[in-house]
């Protein structure tokens, strides 16, 4: 049996009974929670679907909370393969801009060539971040995620996680706390240190409620 809980206004699942149960007994979920599962007329309280009991069950699943990640159908994205999508990425950035730049370097006495050069990086740039913009909150996935095989979905419901959730608490949130000096690095160094988590969520997915799986 695969059920959904609707909770504060989102929607979770579908996890098998004994995911539920686990959730149940740590408090992630509460009996009175509406539930659903398939041949169900409408949705009930979660503690009136047959299975459900509030009492402890599997250790492994209540220890320090129930790993809903691990209940996913999808696999988690290695941290190899994250890596290499970020290194991607900056490469291909950096690529696009090069045109431009070699023009700055080679036709420094020409003034005109210089703010042609200045304005094919510029052009390039703003391309590029358009193209990841676009592909982050219509696949959740940028250039070199989507060559690595992997993107971000909902840590939640494995959905596709939206512009705000992608572009503002997964990007620019940590992006400014980086930026602060000094503190930043430290937080970065944190940050890419989390991978190593059990669910693989760095701080920017916590933030983000996001996760990063195989596409």
């Amino acid at each position: 049996m695969q059920i959904y809980v609707a909770k504060q206004g989102q929607q979770f699942g579908p996890y098998p009974l004994e995911v539920i149960n686990a959730c149940v007994a740590n408090g992630t979920f509460q009996l009175s929670d509406l539930a659903w599962h398939q041949g169900s007329d409408n949705w009930a309280p979660l503690g009136t679907i047959p299975g459900v009991v509030a009492g402890r069950q599997n250790p492994s699943l209540t220890a320090g909370g129930v790993n809903l990640a691990e209940a996913s159908t999808l696999r988690l994205a290695t941290a190899g393969s994250r890596l290499s999508a970020s290194l991607l990425d900056m490469l291909i950035g950096c690529s696009s801009t090069l045109p431009g730049i070699v023009i700055l370097f080679t036709k420094r006495d020409d003034t005109t060539m210089l703010i042609v050069g200045g304005a094919v990086v510029v052009l390039a740039a703003l391309s590029f971040a358009i193209v990841q913009l676009y592909m982050l909150s219509v696949r959740g996935q940028t250039i070199g995620k989507r060559i690595m095989g992997i993107k971000i979905v909902a840590f939640a419901d494995d959905s596709l996680p939206g512009f705000y959730k992608l572009q503002v608490l997964r990007s620019l949130v940590p992006g400014l706390l980086a930026a602060i000096p000094y503190l930043g690095w430290i937080f970065w160094i944190i940050d890419c240190c989390f991978i190593f988590r059990d669910d693989r969520r760095c701080i920017h997915d916590l933030i983000a409620g996001t996760k990063v799986v195989v596409a």
